[in-house]
């Protein structure tokens, strides 16, 4: 009988210590990812926090060998080779930064024709945008102004929101007192971050201008981060120093 007895025990404690087993192997899988999980947050916060401009803001594209235009393909290095008319222009924005852009020409005479200022994304050079300008010349018969942004193809600086909002002041100032543009009849188009752009001249200057056009855009910067960087986004108050919130200003 107690030779039974002990058998018995002795079954009933491997028992007990098999599903032991398995949940301190799960309880140790659940720590390590909490651990990895916990790293990864803390990662990608402090990452975002001193990278911000640089994630969006891509002057380069794809290497560092395609800042200027002049480093591109045939076709992309300036309008000239797409038989437009353009001269080079240099702007000085407040606070004494030197912005390159293009001057397009629908004719001889630019006053005769509506002018589009052309804010354009936030990745490549403004040679990557000539095909975009040969459209709005060729087809719709407008001229057009593209300027870089600072830190952008030949502009000086480096880029970031309250910088951007300055080259477009000046971009803008420069464009409705040339001579050779009718002001009257002067429209603003921005393409992703562009459109951003675009949004808040309009805020300040609407009424010097014809109309606003806006492409593929986004809310704001906040709310791409909930779609795009969901581990961050509960963060992003406390390290949020990039905002463009154009639905504010549309509102």
């Amino acid at each position: 009988m107690n030779i039974a007895n002990a058998t018995n025990s002795t079954a009933e404690v491997e028992k007990l210590e098999f599903p032991m087993n398995i949940i301190m192997f799960f309880w140790r899988m659940f720590v390590q990812l909490l651990w990895t999980g916990g790293f990864m947050v803390v990662f990608s916060v402090v990452s975002t926090y001193f990278k911000q401009n640089s994630m969006l803001y891509v002057p380069c594209v794809p290497n560092a060998n395609y800042k200027y235009p002049s480093s591109m393909p045939p076709g992309y290095r300036h309008p000239g080779e797409s038989g437009l008319i353009y001269e080079d222009v240099n702007i000085m924005t407040k606070d004494k930064i030197k912005l390159h852009g293009w001057w397009v020409k629908a004719g001889t005479n630019p006053k005769l024709f509506r002018t589009v200022i052309f804010f354009h994304e936030n990745a490549g050079n403004i040679g990557t945008r000539i095909p975009n300008l040969e459209i709005l010349v060729k087809r719709l018969q407008c001229n057009v102004f593209i300027v870089a942004y600072r830190g952008y193809s030949y502009s000086e600086g480096e880029p970031d929101e309250a910088g951007l909002e300055l080259d477009a002041d000046a971009t803008f100032d420069h464009v409705i007192s040339r001579e050779d543009v009718d002001p009257g009849r002067v429209f603003v188009f921005g393409r992703s971050l562009g459109g951003a752009v675009s949004i808040q001249l309009a805020e300040k200057k609407s009424n010097q201008m014809k109309g606003v056009i806006v492409e593929n855009s986004f809310t704001s910067i906040g709310e791409m981060v909930d779609h795009l960087m969901p581990m961050v986004a509960p963060f992003k108050k406390y390290i949020q120093k990039i905002f463009w919130p154009s639905i504010d200003r549309i509102g």
